[in-house]
């Protein structure tokens, strides 16, 4: 880790909720550009086999119980991070799920496509 990646450390804000879910119930975290990680910790009230299901835009990824975190980030997973996310509990018992959202504002996100393009010649699109 260098000095710059410190700097850019500074300007992630980060978002923490809480969600709570009973029996078949599903709350959707919004689609954000600006997101660059996300962090899940789930924990369950219930039968210990209960299956959640974290879709974003039809893509589906299954969490058994005892994978209890996940965590995403923009230069791991690309876009992932920045959908839509949809939890839903199909377990037995409340499911309760840590989130925590970290976000940069979207000029310094455009700075770092910039300098890419000046530095390798490349064309990205915006």
């Amino acid at each position: 880790m260098c000095i710059g990646d410190w700097r850019l450390g500074q300007l992630i804000s980060t978002e923490v909720r809480s969600i709570s879910l009973s029996v078949g119930a599903s709350d959707t975290i919004p689609a954000d550009l600006t997101r660059v990680g996300l962090s899940l910790n789930m924990a369950q009230n219930g039968a210990s086999n209960a299956v959640r299901l974290l879709t974003t835009q039809g893509e589906f990824h299954r969490l058994q119980f005892d994978q209890a975190s996940l965590h995403l980030t923009l230069d791991r997973h690309g876009q992932l991070v920045q959908r839509s996310i949809t939890l839903s509990n199909f377990g037995l018992g409340t499911m309760v799920t840590g989130v925590v959202l970290y976000t940069l504002p979207r000029e310094y996100l455009m700075t770092a496509l910039d300098q890419w393009r000046t530095e390798y010649g490349m064309a990205l699109s915006r």
